[in-house]
């Protein structure tokens, strides 16, 4: 990877990181328990912030899992005094793409608070521990087992002690995730709303805000709360489309989609998979508009329309061996068994 030396941190700056480069600020003379906060804002490249000190040692290292799009915050806190250097480079080193930069003042950095009377350079152990932990969690959440249940804990644990609110958030949307999986719905439901609230009284990530409605909504509906399950998609939509987001509104659209179809407005089920396919069309989200296919002939059926339910469910199958997507193709084929095992019946186009 090629170095390029930009200089001092901007209050407030945009960048491109062309391929095989990252890029090094100057954080400058930090003396003993003085704090920085940058934020990086990722904008279709998957960055890796570090914190170098003299002779290039790397002290900290930050790369949440949250994809190429959000914000990465760096939070350091010298553990002696000296020079300091922040490096920005891609996940992959084949990645290029644009991100933003600014340097976050926060007086608490500045005056760091004692951490059960630990050492400044213990808050750089419990970052590094705490992003240990999501990794081996990532790692293993094929399996939702008990023993990546506890990774998350402990990491939900180690950055509240931390004080970092969207690291703790990002966290806490995991862990809600895997609770989900495992179906402890109603501890997935307060590990989400408390990722929220954290989210919400900073006025961060408006993205992670959206993806983690469209969690809670499932968590709720789920649980036994239909209605409240649809209030968090019809606002994950909202946002979504104030903020630009197109998949999360996609997301949003096909939750209502399966919500509509539980509660029995077919018609309007309908409607908005096809709204949502759209979207996914637009985006290139091929796996997205496979399951989003599948679901629509499935209701196609329910209605009988088992001619167009073919169609469908047969443009899903082809999108899916055609991708290779990791969806079982046997769901597909099963259901356009059960609609062929049903097409002697009659048919209305749904205009």
């Amino acid at each position: 990877m090629q170095r390029r030396s930009v200089g001092e941190i901007p209050e407030r700056s945009d960048a491109f990181l062309e391929k095989g480069e990252f890029h090094e600020y100057e954080l400058g003379n930090m003396a003993e328990a003085d704090g920085v906060h940058i934020v990086l804002e990722q904008k279709g490249v998957d960055l890796v912030g570090q914190v170098v000190g003299e002779n290039d040692t790397i002290l900290l290292s930050v790369d949440l899992p949250i994809g190429t799009f959000g914000f990465e915050h760096v939070c350091f806190v010298a553990p002696d005094s000296g020079r300091y250097r922040l490096r920005v480079g891609p996940w992959s080193a084949e990645a290029s793409g644009p991100y933003g930069i600014r340097r976050q003042e926060r007086a608490v950095l500045s005056q760091p608070r004692p951490l059960e009377d630990a050492v400044s350079s213990e808050r750089i152990r419990h970052c590094e521990a705490a992003l240990r932990a999501l990794a081996v969690a990532e790692e293993r959440q094929d399996e939702p087992s008990a023993q990546v249940a506890s990774f998350y804990e402990e990491a939900v644990a180690l950055w509240r002690l931390v004080g970092e609110a969207f690291p703790l958030a990002v966290t806490l949307k995991q862990a809600g995730w895997l609770a989900f999986q495992r179906g402890h719905l109603e501890t997935a439901i307060a590990f989400f709303d408390e990722s929220l609230a954290l989210l919400r009284r900073d006025s961060l990530a408006p993205t992670q805000i959206a993806s983690i409605l469209n969690l809670a909504g499932n968590a709720r509906h789920l649980a036994g709360e239909p209605e409240r399950g649809r209030a968090s998609f019809e606002e994950a939509r909202a946002v979504s489309r104030q903020t630009g987001y197109r998949r999360g509104e996609a997301a949003a659209i096909s939750n209502l989609a399966l919500w509509e179809t539980s509660t029995g407005d077919l018609y309007r089920a309908v409607e908005l998979y096809r709204e949502a396919l759209a979207i996914h069309r637009e985006l290139g989200l091929r796996a997205q508009e496979a399951r989003g296919l599948n679901g629509l002939g499935k209701t196609l059926t329910q209605l009988g329309l088992y001619e167009q339910a073919i169609d469908v469910l047969r443009d899903a199958l082809e999108i899916r061996r055609q991708d290779a997507l990791p969806e079982p193709l046997a769901s597909t084929w099963a259901a356009i068994g059960w609609v062929e095992h049903l097409s002697g019946r009659g048919e209305d186009a749904i205009k």
